[in-house]
C-alpha cells in the first residue's frame, strides 16, 4: 500500500510520483467496454463526436426512456448500456458547460 504524503505517493519499492485525484482503477471495466460498444455504435450512424452538440437535458430525456423500458421487461435493444452512456454524455456535457462558463 502506498504511503501518501502532501502531493506525493510514496511506492513500496522506494519509488515516488505525483498523487491523483482520481482512482482510475475502480471504474467497472465491463460497464465501460459495453458503453464504449454503444459510442462505436453512434459514431458510425450519426458521426463522431456528434453527441457533444446535444443538450444534457435530451441526453437525460433519452437515458430515463432506456431505464422505463428496461424496468418494462423491454429486452429488444441493450437498454442498460444505452442508460449509462446517455448519463455519461450528460455529466460531460454539464462539466463542458460548466468549465465554459468559468
Amino acid at each position: 500500500m502506498p504511503i501518501i504524503e502532501h502531493d506525493l505517493e510514496f511506492l513500496p519499492d522506494g519509488a515516488k510520483q505525483s498523487k491523483l485525484d482520481e482512482r482510475c482503477d475502480l471504474l467497472p471495466p465491463r460497464a465501460l467496454l459495453a458503453v464504449s460498444r454503444v459510442l462505436h455504435e453512434g459514431a458510425e450512424k450519426y458521426g463522431e463526436n456528434n453527441w457533444f452538440t446535444i443538450p444534457v437535458t435530451s441526453h437525460l430525456n433519452h437515458m430515463v426512456r432506456h431505464v422505463f423500458k428496461y424496468f418494462m421487461g423491454d429486452r429488444s435493444e441493450k437498454h442498460l448500456e444505452h442508460a449509462a452512456c446517455r448519463a455519461l454524455m450528460a455529466l460531460d456535457k454539464f462539466l463542458r458547460d460548466e468549465e465554459a462558463k468559468a
